[in-house]
């Protein structure tokens, strides 16, 4: 269901209509080959990210000349994208097209939010800077709706509506009386209007409700089925409640080389902070590291519960990707293609540096190596003096390296559809 939301927040707009705040801040996002930020974004059979429209209009991959196929949408880079602030539609004055350029200018008058990419459809679908039609049809169309109450006011086609009245204007007593009457009678065509508009409304939200209440019925009727099946299975399996019965079964089960054991999980608490997708964990003994698309690494005290947030280290440009620990020292790798050092002790960066061409994927060391894993690519660097002793490609129909472990001498990489092995 996720997903289809997903697919669906890119497809309520046209290209046109989504202007970016900071579009050319939002590189990461960039489709090579419209060079614009992706739009339904799609990962390729090369294990590269294009629009898919882009993917049936090109024949060839700019990176590795390979010929386009639709792998997968991208549905990790498409959450990312729903983050970005956009204009409304509303802030703009209408395109005017000039040859095969289309023209969009800021109207000062126009709408001034900036809304998340997701919930544009329903910001526009509400705005009060929305152009509508006048009630009365008269020639002035484009009025913005937070106009329309003043504009009744002097609207040339209203008229004095269902009420007749007869007024004697022959002094100027009675001229007051009379611009009082035709006042409350346009707010009473006004609010005509609004109630049929709202009418509409309460009828939509009644089928909704009537949709919902057969959805929970359907619901209610498969919990009673499942509640039937689990009583008729406790029927036929009776549980032990003796201390024999209980230890029959337990000498059963043993002799059983078959049978699964059932590990019940019980939930301790939720570490509650992050405003954005977390992408890494790594924990230690007294502390758990977590990085994030809100550009943070976030360190909780696992000593005491409820789990609270000890502080936040700052400083990388776009989403944390990757974390690892070496005694109380951490690394931290981004999709701004750096990796940052800190130290545990006084949670203090001590160094970062531009590490990848592309996003940090992920991190692990041994033996006083760190390792990191980008597009085709891991490299080896020297903790102690962070300068890079070895670099490996890979093949580039293997596309990005996106998870790193290690075991004894060896460095496991996993990457698409196979996982490389380097050793020591």
């Amino acid at each position: 269901m996720a997903e289809t939301n997903l697919h669906k927040s890119l497809s309520n707009s046209s290209q046109e209509d989504i202007i970016y705040v900071d579009e050319q801040y939002n590189s990461p996002f960039k489709c090579s080959i419209c060079r614009r930020i992706f739009r339904d974004p799609v990962i390729t059979q090369c294990g590269h990210t294009f629009c898919r429209k882009c993917t049936s209009s090109a024949i060839l991959c700019p990176y590795d000349q390979q010929v386009l196929q639709t792998f997968v949408s991208n549905y990790i880079v498409a959450e990312q994208i729903n983050t970005l602030l956009v204009w409304c539609k509303y802030a703009f004055k209408k395109n005017q097209k000039t040859g095969s350029d289309m023209k969009i200018e800021r109207d000062e008058h126009g709408c001034p939010v900036k809304i998340p990419l997701l919930r544009k459809k329903e910001h526009e679908d509400e705005c009060t800077y929305r152009l509508v039609p006048c009630p009365n049809g008269c020639p002035y169309s484009n009025l913005r709706q937070k106009d329309i109450y003043n504009h009744i006011h002097v609207c040339p086609n209203r008229q004095p509506s269902q009420f007749q009245f007869t007024i004697n204007t022959s002094n100027d007593q009675s001229q007051i009386p009379q611009q009082e009457l035709i006042s409350k009678i346009s707010q009473i065509d006004f609010l005509v209007n609004t109630c049929k508009q709202l009418t509409g409304t309460v009828a939509m939200m009644r089928n909704e409700i009537d949709t919902l209440k057969i959805n929970q019925e359907a619901l209610c009727s498969r919990n009673d089925l499942l509640l039937s099946e689990l009583m008729k299975t406790k029927q036929t399996s009776p549980i032990p409640t003796t201390i024999d019965e209980q230890e029959s079964v337990r000498n059963h089960d043993s002799d059983d080389e078959n049978e699964l054991s059932t590990v019940i999980l019980r939930c301790n608490g939720t570490f509650t902070g992050h405003s954005d997708t977390v992408w890494c964990l790594y924990a230690l003994d007294d502390v758990l590291l977590s990085g994030s698309s809100d550009k943070t690494v976030k360190v909780w005290n696992l000593r005491e519960t409820p789990y609270t947030n000890l502080v936040t280290l700052h400083g990388h440009e776009e989403g944390v990707l990757s974390l690892t620990v070496k005694e109380r020292t951490a690394f931290s790798g981004s999709v701004d293609k750096s990796i940052f050092v800190w130290n545990l002790n006084d949670y203090k960066k001590t160094a970062s540096f531009v590490a990848h061409t592309d996003p940090v994927c992920s991190l692990t060391q041994y033996d006083n190596h760190l390792y990191s894993s980008s597009n085709k690519c891991l490299k080896v660097w020297d903790m102690q003096t962070l300068k890079l002793i070895n670099e490996i490609q890979t093949d580039s129909r293997n596309g990005w390296l996106r998870i790193l472990m290690q075991r004894d001498k060896c460095i496991y990489a996993g990457c698409r559809r196979v996982i490389k092995v380097s050793c020591t």
